[in-house]
């Protein structure tokens, strides 16, 4: 489903741009092509995250084979970033004058390192992957080109906490987390859900 959405945002960015395109240039967009660009895990611990960008290299295929968006075939950059923010921060800086926006931004530590650099380009970022509190907090005119799908950390273990006392009879729970922004959500989330079960579950353990 998520390479299916992200299938469908590669096609709107250019769509929605189509008639201002057409008055003036904008950054990685020819009469031809239009440029995306990711930056994403293609190794190091998440390197299994790294499918999502090359189902979105696999669908901007697809799309190309079918003719392109409005005559422009859609060429996409992509660049290792190991889950590291520093090397994120590094690969935005050297694409974000040539390509038209980015897709799939992976890692709320990556979303951090790279809130005001996408803002100060005006880079519109479509889909990025990790907590939306990390742009909830930036000023609004700093989010008129981030375009955000993915849930909140917090509600997302408070669903889940609340549905495994409904579904599964949950009495007792225990969370392993990630010890930054990404994990921490969660766990206040499972610790909001406990709140809210009225004592009918209890969190044992939480180790990161």
């Amino acid at each position: 489903m998520r390479l299916r959405v992200l299938g469908a945002a590669l096609l709107v960015a250019p769509l929605a741009t189509t008639a201002a395109l057409a008055q003036s240039k904008a950054p990685g967009v020819t009469d031809t092509e239009v440029t995306l660009g990711i930056t994403t895990p293609l190794s190091g611990p998440a390197a299994a995250w790294g499918t999502t960008a090359l189902g979105a290299e696999a669908w901007a295929k697809h799309v190309n084979e079918q003719g392109g968006v409005h005559g422009r075939k859609i060429k996409m950059v992509m660049k290792d970033d190991g889950y590291n923010p520093g090397r994120a921060v590094a690969n935005i800086n050297e694409m974000k004058d040539s390509v038209f926006a980015v897709v799939g931004l992976l890692g709320t530590a990556v979303l951090n390192a790279n809130n005001d650099n996408i803002a100060d380009a005006k880079l519109p970022t479509i889909w990025p992957y990790g907590n939306p509190q990390v742009f909830a907090k930036q000023p609004r005119e700093k989010l008129r080109t981030v375009f955000m799908v993915y849930p909140d950390y917090s509600d997302e273990g408070e669903f889940l906490l609340l549905q495994a006392a409904k579904l599964a009879g949950a009495k007792k729970v225990a969370v392993f987390y990630q010890h930054d922004d990404y994990g921490k959500g969660g766990l206040d989330g499972v610790k909001r859900g406990v709140g809210k079960a009225g004592g009918s579950v209890a969190l044992v353990a939480d180790v990161s």
